[in-house]
């Protein structure tokens, strides 16, 4: 077992999962691996997992929920990544190709995301969000932690996208209604972990 684990070996089902918060953010970029850096050195330092996925791309509240899961019970096995933040985008993307989850992270310029701050099982958590507002991510997650806004809407561009991305077919959503295409997204996420 990884010294990163973020799951203890002896827990309950209750206490698998850590209490993560899932808040609305914006950023702008201008350097993204140096970005990715401080954004790791301030998770490492206030004792979180730091994740950021941008908005176009998720399905809705249970896709974020639905692989932020199947990451952390990954890692009591046999993860895919090295990095639990790793982890999380490569469910997201229900792939094993690091090469695919780049669209699911930020990118230069302004970003719209959603921020995953799961805690570390290792160490004791600080105050995260004066830390990240120095890096220029802007949140009223402080102030109001009931800013998730996570919208399952799709239009026809998402939609397109989340078919090829997840591999769902006309049949299907003809069956289910794209009004539980999250559904759908879910289950290939879900899959991930059969494929593995």
């Amino acid at each position: 077992m990884r010294s990163d684990n973020p799951v203890t070996e002896n827990q309950n089902e209750n206490e698998k999962y850590p209490p993560y918060t899932v808040a609305s953010c914006s950023v702008c970029i201008k350097d993204v691996p140096l970005f990715l850096k401080e954004l790791n050195d301030i998770g490492s330092k206030a004792g979180y997992h730091i994740v950021l996925l941008r908005k176009y791309y998720i399905a809705g509240p249970h896709h974020i929920e639905t692989a932020i899961k199947h990451a952390i019970r990954s890692f009591e096995t046999k993860p895919i990544a090295k990095t639990l933040e790793i982890e999380i985008l490569l469910f997201i993307a229900a792939t094993r190709q690091t090469g695919q989850i780049n669209q699911f992270g930020v990118q230069e310029g302004e970003n719209e995301c959603y921020i995953c701050l799961i805690p570390r099982r290792t160490q004791k958590q600080i105050e995260p969000w004066n830390l990240l507002q120095e890096i220029g991510i802007n949140s009223d997650a402080k102030t109001n932690p009931d800013c998730t806004d996570i919208s399952n809407d799709v239009d026809n561009i998402r939609l397109s996208f989340f078919m090829d991305q997840y591999n769902i077919t006309s049949e299907e959503l003809a069956i289910i209604g794209v009004n539980r295409l999250e559904d759908l997204v879910c289950e290939r996420v879900a899959l991930l972990c059969i494929e593995k």
